[in-house]
């Protein structure tokens, strides 16, 4: 594999990395809009206990799907830092022909992201309960 090859399975990984990202920014400003919907549609009278515990199951599981989505889009940040950190050191190691620089992130990332997928289903499955009981 010469460099030129290289170079463009990098540019590949970097747009599905773009489009990756944007997907977890679109999920979060819905996530964000459903609960803020959720909360300012809450109507004062008693309902079904089922259809209260399924609401607040949905507020909690929106919570923190929205919570979760923060963290796995902070990767975005972190492995850009961590690519510009790597890249100056092979710079510096060997300014006439630096390797290229991969950079893997940390495994919390990832568990925050499958988090985020995991609260944001549990609310859909919760609100379509509470629409069934109420």
């Amino acid at each position: 594999m010469n460099r030129e090859q290289l170079g463009q399975i990098l540019e590949m990984a970097r747009r599905r990395d773009e489009l990756r990202y944007a997907w977890l920014r679109n999920l979060l400003l819905a996530a964000s809009g459903a609960l803020t919907l959720l909360v300012s549609l809450k109507s004062g009278h008693t309902e079904d206990m089922v259809a209260q515990w399924s609401m607040r199951l949905a507020w909690v599981s929106l919570g923190l799907g929205i919570l979760f989505l923060a963290v796995a889009l902070h990767g975005e940040v972190w492995i850009e830092s961590d690519l510009v950190k790597q890249t100056s050191e092979e710079i510096r190691r060997r300014p006439f022909d630096p390797a290229p620089v991969l950079s893997k992130k940390p495994a919390y990332y990832a568990i925050a992201e499958r988090g985020a997928y995991l609260c944001l289903a549990v609310a859909v499955i919760a609100m379509v309960w509470h629409g069934v009981f109420s």
